[in-house]
C-alpha cells in the first residue's frame, strides 16, 4: 500500500458529478525531461466502512468485502465504468464508480490497481485490492494515457499515452512510505504514435508504437538511462499491442493480426529475438491483455462470445494459447489486470 499524508485532498469526482459539470484540467507535471513534482492530491482511507465494491445492480447500502480474493478489474473502449471479476472462476461481482474512460491497467506488489482514465479530469487512479474509492491520483500532462506497468526494482510507474495522440510516456516515481515523489515524462522521438509500455524484471522499461513510415516500432529505457533507445525486432508485427515481462521473456502482442498473436522475445543490446508465440484463439483483435500464472486474459472488443454483441474477455492457457478455457461477455472490452488478494 502507498501511504500519502492527511495533508492531500481527493481529486475524486463520482459519475454523477461528473455528468452535471465536475470536471477541470489535469494537474500539469511538467514538460518532457523536466523532474518536476507530480500531482498526487488524493489519499483516502485504505479501509473504512462501504469500502467496498458496489456489486452489479446492487444499492450502495449492499457493498460487499471482497479484498479475500483474487480479483479480474476489465475496461471498455467506451465510456463505462471498470467491471470487476472473482479469478479464475471470472464471476462478475461489481463495477468502480467514478471516472469514466479507463484504458490500460496494472498492479504492483501491493495488489493496488491503477487505472490511466481519458476523459475529464483524466489522470491516474490507484485502488486497493477490493476497494471501492481511489486512495491516489496521478495528474498526466498529455491527452490519451492508455497503458501503464509498475518497476518491480522500485515501485515506480510508468504510464504511456495510445491511439493518435502525441507519443510520450510519463515515470512517476515511488518513495515508499513518503509516497510519490517526483515524476519525468519523455517524448518518443523514434516514434508518430505510442500504444503501450512494460517493464523487465530488471526494470529495463518497453514502449512499443509506429513509426514516420506506419511500422513497428520498440524503444527501450534501460534501468539507470535517460533517454529511449531504438531495438530491432526479429519478427514483423502489423500493429503493437500490450507489452508484459512474462516472468522469462517480453511479450509484445499483434493486435492487426486475426486471430491477434502474443510474441515472446529475448531482448540484447539493440535487438530483440523472437523466441516463442502464443496464438489467441478464435480471437479478433486483442490489445491490453494481462499474463498471469500461466493463463493470459485477453479482452477483445471485436470477437463475440455470448449474445452476439462485440466484446469478450476471453481467458487462454500461457503460453500455449489455442482454444479459450473461458470467456466473459463484456461489449467493447479493453483492458484487464489481476489483482491477487493480499496476504
Amino acid at each position: 500500500m502507498k501511504s500519502l499524508d492527511s495533508r492531500h485532498v481527493l481529486g475524486y469526482c463520482v459519475v454523477a458529478a461528473m455528468l452535471a459539470g465536475c470536471g477541470g484540467s489535469q494537474p500539469p507535471i511538467g514538460a518532457p525531461g523536466a523532474e518536476l513534482r507530480s500531482a498526487p492530491i488524493g489519499s483516502a482511507n485504505r479501509r473504512s466502512s462501504g469500502d467496498f465494491l458496489y456489486p452489479a445492480g446492487a444499492v450502495p447500502s449492499m457493498r460487499t468485502d471482497y479484498s479475500g480474493r483474487n480479483l479480474i478489474y476489465a475496461s471498455t473502449l467506451g465510456n463505462e465504468p471498470v467491471y470487476v471479476y472473482t479469478y479464475p472462476d471470472a464471476k462478475m461481482i461489481g463495477i468502480l464508480n467514478g471516472p469514466v474512460g479507463p484504458r490500460g491497467m496494472c498492479v504492483d506488489r501491493a495488489s493496488d490497481i491503477f487505472i490511466p482514465f481519458v476523459y475529464i479530469p483524466g489522470g491516474i487512479y490507484e485502488f486497493a485490492h477490493g476497494g471501492g474509492t481511489p486512495i491516489v491520483y496521478l495528474g498526466f500532462p498529455y491527452d490519451g494515457e492508455n497503458g501503464c506497468s509498475i518497476d518491480p526494482t522500485t515501485g515506480n510507474l510508468a504510464v504511456v499515452t495510445g491511439g493518435d495522440y502525441k507519443p510520450a510516456l510519463v515515470v512517476y516515481h515511488y518513495k515508499g512510505l513518503r509516497g510519490w515523489g517526483f515524476a519525468k515524462s519523455y517524448t518518443l522521438p523514434s516514434m508518430s504514435n505510442s500504444a503501450f509500455c512494460g517493464y523487465s524484471n530488471h526494470g529495463d522499461l518497453f514502449v512499443d508504437g509506429k513509426d514516420g513510415s506506419g511500422a513497428f516500432a520498440l524503444a527501450e529505457l534501460s534501468k539507470g538511462s535517460k533517454t529511449f533507445a531504438t531495438i530491432s525486432v526479429s519478427q514483423s508485427i502489423k500493429a503493437p499491442g500490450q507489452v508484459q515481462w512474462d516472468g522469462t521473456h517480453l511479450a509484445i502482442g499483434d493486435t492487426g493480426v486475426s486471430p491477434s498473436v502474443i510474441y515472446q522475445f529475448d531482448v540484447s543490446g539493440s535487438i530483440a529475438k523472437k523466441v516463442g508465440s502464443t496464438t489467441l484463439g478464435d480471437s479478433a483483435m486483442v490489445e491490453q491483455f494481462w499474463i498471469q500464472r500461466g493463463n493470459v486474459i485477453a479482452p477483445d472488443p471485436k470477437r463475440s462470445c455470448g449474445s452476439g454483441q462485440a466484446g469478450c474477455i476471453a481467458i487462454y492457457r500461457y503460453p500455449a494459447g489455442g482454444s479459450a478455457v473461458k470467456t466473459i461477455e463484456l461489449t467493447g472490452a479493453f483492458g484487464a489486470t489481476v489483482s491477487l488478494a493480499p496476504k
